[in-house]
């Protein structure tokens, strides 16, 4: 999984990697976000062939995709995640 990142806008792009990857506050996942609205393992995303779903792991204040709290989502380009307080744009993938 990879960001590209600028700290001058509040939208990170971020371009999916095949496999899974895991989302949350806890140091262990793939992706750390370390900020107290992001539960310890918030989500995790499932790429494969081009085509990814996200999954809310049952957190507490919610994963949203284009402002709609999902439990699974299958992820296009151009869709706006968010969690927490943390807000990404799916850019493609690598």
């Amino acid at each position: 999984m990879n960001i590209a990142s600028s700290y001058e806008a509040s939208w990170f792009n971020l371009y999916l990697e095949r496999g899974t990857t895991t989302i949350g506050r806890a140091t262990n996942n793939a992706m750390v976000l370390p900020y107290h609205a992001v539960s310890s393992y918030h989500a995790r995303i499932i790429a494969f062939n081009n085509t990814a779903c996200i999954q809310d792991l049952d957190s507490a204040n919610g994963t949203y995709v284009n402002n709609r709290k999902i439990h699974c989502h299958i992820l296009r380009v151009g869709d706006r995640v968010n969690i927490g307080h943390c807000h990404f744009i799916i850019a493609g993938y690598l």
